[in-house]
């Protein structure tokens, strides 16, 4: 975005305050359609080409494919709130993966377990929905969450994060 600020600077003398001459302001804006789900992982970031949103049971299901990779998230919830990671069979829980196109064979999780250690532990981080509208009507929010590739004793969390506003189909 620019403007063309008149009257401004000193013509003759451009660094100094005067009433004549012209400055042109510059700010990059993000320009988002009506429909979109945008996230940032591993250095890259990612707009949806495909994506959808639905009501399955009591999981509200988000999915988006853009150029670099894709992301699922999976929120046990059927209203507007603050759902922390775990586990998205639990009430009040989300769970998070997240593909590049690059490592197509790694789908990072929100979950992870340790060698040796019963169970899983899941990362920090949440996901808000901020509305949740009936079908046709949009569900928006934001996310941000540690997610982990499923390998090794010590796994080591790599921030997602994103923002969506999608129409619900289901």
């Amino acid at each position: 975005m620019g403007a063309n600020i008149k009257g401004m600077v000193d013509k003759q003398h451009p660094n100094r305050a005067g009433t004549s001459g012209m400055v042109i302001v510059q700010t990059p804006i993000e320009l988002l359609p009506e429909e979109y789900i945008s996230w940032e992982f591993n250095g890259l970031s990612n707009t949806g080409i495909s994506m959808d949103a639905a009501l399955l049971g009591t999981a509200l299901n988000i999915l988006g494919t853009g150029k670099n990779g894709a992301i699922a998230l999976s929120i046990n919830a059927t209203k507007a709130g603050e759902y922390e990671i775990g586990s998205n069979a639990e009430e009040g829980k989300s769970s998070i993966m997240v593909s590049q196109s690059n490592q197509s064979q790694v789908i990072f999780q929100s979950f992870y377990s340790i060698c040796n250690q019963p169970g899983v532990q899941y990362g920090k981080g949440k996901v808000i929905i901020e509305t949740f509208g009936p079908i046709g009507g949009f569900i928006k929010g934001n996310f941000s969450a540690q997610v982990y590739a499923p390998s090794g004793c010590s796994p080591s969390g790599k921030l997602v994060t994103g923002n969506f506003k999608l129409r619900r189909k289901a």
